[in-house]
Formats: C-alpha cells, sequence, structure tokens
C-alpha cells in the first residue's frame, strides 16, 4: 500500500512537471509587452508585436515572434533551420512530455522533390503548440504556441476579410 501511494505521487509529480505552461525564451502566453523587451526581444511603439531575432532554442539559431492584442502576448511563433529539427524536437520532448499527436506525411516542392514532414502537438488545457519539421519553406522550420479561443478570433476574422475581399472581385 505505501509503495503504491508513492509510486502514485511521484507520477502526479511528473505529470506536473510536464503540465507547465508553454513558452519559449521564458515568455508564454499573456506575457506583456514589457515582459518581452525584458528577455530582450524588440517591441517596435505602436507595433502588435516583438522579436527575438538572431536568437536559440535549445541551442539551435532560432527567430521569434511574439503577436500582441493590446500589449499581451496571444500567438508565438519561431523558425530555424529545418536541418536542426531533431534537436528541437527532442528538447521540446524533453521539457513539455511527449506529443497528444503526431502527423507525419510526405511533402513536394515545385521540383518534384519529396521530403518526410512530421508535425507534432501538444496541448494544455486551451493552450496548444505546434512544432514542425518544414514550414513554408523545405529549409525552415516552426514552432507555434496559441490559445484555441484566439485562434478561433483568427479565423473568424479571416473568414470576415475573405467575404468583404469577394466583394471587390
Amino acid at each position: 500500500m505505501y509503495r503504491t501511494l508513492i509510486a502514485v505521487c511521484l507520477a502526479l509529480v511528473i505529470d506536473a512537471a510536464h503540465a507547465q505552461a508553454f513558452e519559449l525564451k521564458n515568455i508564454g502566453l499573456e506575457a506583456t509587452r514589457a515582459d518581452v523587451q525584458a528577455a530582450g526581444g524588440n517591441c517596435p511603439t505602436g507595433k502588435p508585436y516583438c522579436v527575438m531575432l538572431n536568437t536559440t532554442l535549445a541551442g539551435v539559431k532560432a527567430s521569434v515572434m511574439y503577436s500582441l492584442v493590446d500589449d499581451h502576448v496571444k500567438a508565438i511563433a519561431a523558425t530555424f533551420d529545418s536541418h536542426d529539427y531533431a534537436a528541437l524536437r527532442d528538447a521540446v520532448i524533453a521539457k513539455y512530455g511527449a506529443a497528444g499527436k503526431t502527423e507525419n506525411s510526405t511533402i513536394q516542392n515545385r521540383m518534384g522533390a519529396k521530403f518526410e514532414q512530421q508535425e507534432l502537438f501538444w496541448t494544455r488545457g486551451e493552450n496548444l503548440l505546434r512544432l514542425k519539421r518544414f514550414s513554408s519553406k523545405i529549409t525552415e522550420g516552426s514552432v507555434a504556441i496559441i490559445s484555441e479561443s484566439y485562434l478561433a478570433q483568427l479565423v473568424k476574422q479571416r473568414a470576415i476579410d475573405a467575404q468583404r475581399n469577394a466583394k471587390d472581385l
């Protein structure tokens, strides 16, 4: 009985360690513009974003952008050299535990070359983290953190914009 209780407590402690909120460069969702600036982010006055260019994530050269609404971080996106994907993937797994979902697929560039894509997904409450081996370019991987509610707002706004733009066809 005593050993079972210790094992359960240890499992809860390990799960709690992996249940930490998502963040990049010690900045998570809802952090303030001042928090990002204090961490070394460049936040142009009046702009809805802050950036950390030529920084590192898990020892990998990366660029990070923090999207702001009312001076609070609502989304985080980073890009890195796709050749460094394995190092970043391993570090994210070490920090947040195994991905809740993995999608493997084959993608193809305009020249017909094929590449093995991998996308990993984590969820903490309503917050999502997605890590992609290849992003919009074969040479670039990406990691993104966003809340489901903010993502829903973006999708809704995109639909409104599409309807408005359709009237201009």
